[in-house]
């Protein structure tokens, strides 16, 4: 699995797992996929469940393309800045469409959604 956010301060998120069930075996990942994809494909060929957190389009979009190369499950999650919404998404490769599939006329409309306060604020 690769958790991504912030479960507390310094802490680590494998940890955190483990002391909850220690049957699970959770992996971290934390690098910047966009700038290094090959770190995203190497992580994703030995996974069996990828849970996509990140905060940008163009990350969800490698992450798709990723799982639909390896044939594994993605289980996706975001929330709107200023808790205006957000949305989950069960993707199984070839039994289904995938996230850019389902998505994609909302980038079309909104290329990029607003996450950060200063995003926020240069829309106003």
């Amino acid at each position: 699995m690769i958790f991504s956010g912030n479960c507390g301060k310094a802490a680590p998120k494998n940890c955190i797992s483990r002391a909850k069930d220690p049957a699970y075996l959770v992996q971290t990942d934390e690098d910047n996929i966009v700038e290094r994809p090959e770190t995203l494909e190497a992580v994703v060929a030995h996974s069996d469940l990828i849970i996509a957190g990140t905060d940008n389009n163009l990350s969800r979009r490698l992450i798709n393309k990723s799982c639909l190369r390896h044939g594994k499950v993605c289980l996706y999650g975001r929330l709107m800045i200023r808790a205006c919404g957000g949305d989950a998404l069960r993707v199984r490769p070839h039994e289904g469409p995938c996230y850019e599939c389902v998505l994609q006329s909302l980038w079309k409309h909104k290329p990029e959604e607003i996450s950060q306060p200063a995003q926020a604020r240069a829309t106003e």
